[in-house]
């Protein structure tokens, strides 16, 4: 009963997000129809294989940890985590609960789930770094590099550490994540009362997730060069998603610069993570184009190769959440 509530609640939230935001979804069409269509046509598919380079991410992380998972499915839970995220956004921390959820329909743990869902943002995460500092380089030296662009960047290093330093709380402290779970032990008990009251979480599922949850992050600390691995797997999603910008620079026809999509890109990035709206709504579409500009791209220009970057990277994903949510096991038995 409870899941059906849970998913119409999401139906029902899409359908606001959407009607919010008509004027944002025509403008994204309207400036597809602007540019050469096989320059856009190569875009999706980059953009369909980044986000494909994500879930293996998933995958890796998870043989890590010793989760089972069929590639398509983990399909499926990630763009389903896409949508959760944007349209429920609690910090990520939906989307791991669609991992932790599917993991535990297959009769294993959901803790290590969670520690394998953690994986891939934090490489990501990394990965990044190195891209943003040779932007923000790129940026000093051309004069063009802004307080607000260094806050933000200290913000997702900041948010970076915290990850971390969940899991090393669980390796070198663990009476204090005990504690933590303890909490969410009795706020998730009153949540799932509300909906179910045959369903609760007793003390020995914060006893039994710890333990899983630690042993995960030993294994994953174990294995230096599946870390290298993912990190190199990261590298390549970024690589992938700034060949996808390159081809909506040149579908529009902006004077081709590399640094100045690279720029775009990691701009984009940063603000994408670190905002205080849902995956930067608003605020990617307006600091984008201002970057843009100041390294000299015209302004008409780079406000539409904004809003096509954002139409496949942000609006093209979202869609596909929205179909995949409907049929991953989390929600599909109970409607």
């Amino acid at each position: 009963m409870w899941r059906r509530f849970i998913y119409w609640a999401l139906a029902v939230a899409f359908a606001y997000f959407v009607i919010t935001r008509l004027t944002e979804i025509k403008q994204v069409l309207d400036t597809f129809s602007q540019g050469h269509w096989w320059l856009i046509g190569i875009a999706v598919i980059l953009q369909l294989a980044a986000s494909l380079t994500y879930t293996l991410l998933y995958r890796e992380a998870f043989r890590v940890t010793s989760v089972q998972c069929s590639y398509k499915e983990l399909v499926l839970v990630y763009f389903a985590s896409i949508f959760v995220n944007i349209i429920a956004p609690v910090s990520g921390a939906g989307g791991i609960a669609l991992f932790a959820d599917n993991a535990s329909r297959h009769k294993q743990s959901s803790a290590r789930a969670a520690m394998g869902a953690l994986i891939p943002p934090i490489a990501v995460f990394a990965s990044f770094s190195v891209i943003l500092g040779i932007a923000l380089f790129l940026l000093d030296s051309k004069g063009r590099l802004y307080t607000y662009e260094v806050v933000a960047a200290i913000i997702l290093f900041a948010f970076a550490i915290i990850i971390t330093g969940i899991i090393s709380m669980g390796l070198k402290y663990p009476e204090r994540l005990t504690k933590i779970l303890d909490w969410l032990q009795r706020a998730g008990n009153k949540v799932v009362g509300l909906f179910n009251k045959k369903t609760r979480f007793s003390k020995a599922w914060v006893t039994e997730h710890i333990e899983d949850f630690n042993d995960a992050a030993r294994t994953v600390i174990a294995q230096p060069k599946t870390i290298f691995r993912l990190l190199l797997m990261a590298l390549a999603l970024h690589g992938l998603e700034i060949t996808m910008l390159a081809s909506l620079w040149l579908a529009f026809q902006i004077p081709f610069s590399l640094s100045n999509i690279l720029i775009g890109y990691t701009i984009a990035t940063l603000f994408w993570v670190v905002s205080i709206t849902p995956q930067g709504i608003g605020v990617v579409e307006a600091i984008m184009p201002l970057t843009l500009v100041s390294l000299g791209t015209d302004s008409t220009k780079a406000t539409v190769v904004t809003l096509a970057f954002r139409g496949l990277s942000f609006w093209l994903p979202l869609l596909i959440g929205v179909v995949a949510v409907r049929r991953i096991k989390s929600f599909q038995n109970d409607i």
